[in-house]
């Protein structure tokens, strides 16, 4: 009777266990069916007025401009080239323009990115 009882016992301990866990009689997750689906805004159409005389130390205007199609507000980031970063603490409607002003410190060939996200 010992045996049984300590056997009883185990099995309703491990239910007890796997149910206090989630993972017995757990329900399906709702899924709201009319969740659309958030598309990533377009590419950043980037201007940057190369034709200036390149010096470190002169400040250059970069502009960027996206479009969302789910007409999301934007936010942007600059990535200079040269370790620094500017991170819009904003959001822009879908195709308004950004300007952002920037200075290097030295003379030399930079890769300018910009990313766009909503």
């Amino acid at each position: 009777m010992k045996k049984s009882f300590s056997k009883v016992l185990q099995v309703v301990s491990m239910v007890l266990v796997l149910f206090l866990s989630g993972c017995l009689f757990t329900e399906e997750p709702v899924v709201d069916k009319n969740t659309q689906m958030n598309h990533a805004p377009s590419p950043p159409q980037v201007n940057f007025n190369s034709s200036l005389e390149r010096a470190p130390g002169v400040f250059y205007l970069v502009t960027a401009s996206s479009t969302d199609v789910d007409e999301d507000n934007i936010t942007y980031c600059f990535d200079f080239g040269d370790g620094t970063w500017f991170n819009s603490t904003s959001f822009f409607e879908s195709g308004e323009t950004i300007r952002q002003h920037h200075s290097w410190d030295s003379q030399g060939d930079y890769t300018l990115r910009v990313r766009a996200s909503d």
